[in-house]
This record gives C-alpha cells, sequence and structure tokens, in this order.
C-alpha cells in the first residue's frame, strides 16, 4: 500500500472504510495497472477492489481521499502522477461512485412494537427488466459465490431458504422484476409480537439480479437488527 485515505461508511456497520492506493502490480499484472482497496473499518477485510485506468504502469492510486459526505454516491479520488522515474503520464483524478443498489428506511425495528420496513431495490438501467431476489443471512456477510457472482452473505440455513424462495409471510415481493429503470420496492411488514422470538438477532439482505446459474449484479448487505 502507498497511499491511504477513508471515506464514509458504505457497508453500514457504523465505521468508516478505508481506503489503500497500491499503484503498480509490476510483475503481478500484464500491464502493471495498480488499483485501489476499500477496506473494511471494522476488520481490515477487503469489501472491493478498484482497478480502472487508461495507461499501463499509470500509478492509478498514487493518491486517494474519500469524497461525497454531502449526500452524493461519490466513494473517493483516485490520482495518477503525471511523472514517476522519468517516465511521463497523461496524469488524471478519476471520481468513483458507489452505488449500494439497495438501501433501506430503517436499520432496526422493535419486535414489541412491530416492523414495517421498505427495502429500495435501485440497480442501473443495464438490469431493466431483469429477474431480482432478496436473499438473507442471519450469520453475517459472508461472503458466499451464488451464481457465479460474490454475494455479501454467510452461507446458513436462512440463506438456503431464500435462494429456493421460501420467504417468511411478512417479506413482501422479495421476488420479482425490476421495472425500465432498474428499480423495484419490498417490504418487511409484521404485526407487533410477531419477531419476539428474533431479539437480538442481526439479519442481512442483499439483493441479487439475473436467475439460477446466472447471477449478474448483487447489492450491499443491509443489516436488519431486532430490538425488544
Amino acid at each position: 500500500g502507498f497511499s491511504l485515505g477513508s471515506t464514509e461508511d458504505l457497508d453500514l456497520d457504523g465505521i468508516p472504510e478505508i481506503l489503500v492506493g497500491v499503484p503498480t502490480e509490476f510483475g503481478t499484472h500484464p500491464t502493471g495497472k495498480g488499483y485501489v482497496q476499500v477496506l473494511s473499518g471494522r476488520d481490515g477485510g477487503r469489501l472491493w477492489r478498484i482497478r480502472t485506468t487508461s495507461e499501463a504502469y499509470s500509478l492509478y492510486g498514487f493518491a486517494v481521499q474519500g469524497y461525497g459526505r454531502d449526500g452524493r454516491r461519490d466513494l473517493a479520488l483516485i490520482g495518477e502522477p503525471a511523472s514517476s522515474n522519468g517516465l511521463v503520464y497523461t496524469g488524471a483524478v478519476h471520481t468513483v461512485q458507489f452505488e449500494p443498489f439497495l438501501s433501506a428506511n430503517v436499520l432496526t425495528v422493535s419486535a414489541a412494537a412491530g416492523a414495517s420496513v421498505s427495502y429500495t431495490l435501485d440497480f442501473p438501467a443495464s438490469e431493466a427488466g431483469m429477474y431480482y431476489a432478496l436473499l438473507a443471512s442471519a450469520s453475517g456477510r459472508g461472503p458466499t459465490t451464488i451464481g457465479g457472482i460474490s454475494v455479501p452473505l454467510t452461507a446458513d440455513g436462512v440463506l438456503s431458504r431464500t435462494l429456493a424462495g421460501n420467504y417468511p409471510g411478512g417479506l413482501l415481493h422479495a421476488r420479482g422484476r425490476l421495472n425500465a429503470q432498474g428499480h423495484a420496492q419490498a417490504a418487511l411488514i409484521a404485526g407487533a409480537g410477531t419477531l419476539a422470538a428474533q431479539v437480538g438477532r442481526t439479519f442481512h439482505l442483499a439483493a441479487v439480479t439475473g436467475s439460477g446459474a446466472a447471477a449478474r449484479l448483487s447489492s450491499i448487505a443491509v443489516p436488519l437488527t431486532i430490538e425488544p
């Protein structure tokens, strides 16, 4: 790691994330392209790797800085120098956007009062008309490979049941098709006291597009904690 920065909480665990720039993979990548890693602020685990540059050996990730704390979805500014070690490059600063694809109006609910949670699926237009599925885990953020892509859910019985389409009665529109903009709405509705057995547990939900063995995109994992 050559450069270091931080950005806002992206995985919704309440802790800001860490940006680490690795400007070159000389000898290990065909074009020596650098990359930036987004690491969990909680445990240092890798959340994402960003690799995009127009020139070989152009030191992408020479500088990193978190950006977008005004509510925009920008993740970071990533710099490339104009020259290094006698070599001359164009030089650039890249703005990288963060798209979670799934959001919820609340992250905690009261078992005594009941739950009314609205989930918004906001995939890019490339997913218009695609099938989607909400998946869940009671064990954490994984990841688990599903349909050829990495999904941020831990494999357990809850994940197996939602993969099979076996949802609790209060989870509405958990599967369907995205509209022409790549959007959809789902909801969790639970009456007072019906979640009493789940008090103290945190479930994670993620939305996946595609079907069967041909999954396409996954959202982040959105937590839901059940309180008394």
